[in-house]
């Protein structure tokens, strides 16, 4: 939901002003070279979950 308006999101309407919040989101992403934070944090605590795993399967 990392380009998702907000306000979209609880609304369910689509608008002028929520593509120009996705279209702001994908130029940050580009320049930045990151995916939106809701991703990041998916990702990180998925390795985190793996990692705890591996750790448990080694004991």
């Amino acid at each position: 939901m990392g380009y998702m308006d907000p306000e979209c999101m609880i609304t369910g309407r689509a608008n002028a002003e929520s593509d120009v919040y996705s279209f702001g989101v994908v130029l940050l992403e580009i320049a930045c070279g990151r995916r939106p934070v809701a991703v990041v944090q998916q990702e990180e605590e998925e390795e985190e979950e793996e990692e705890e795993e591996e750790e448990e399967e080694e004991e």
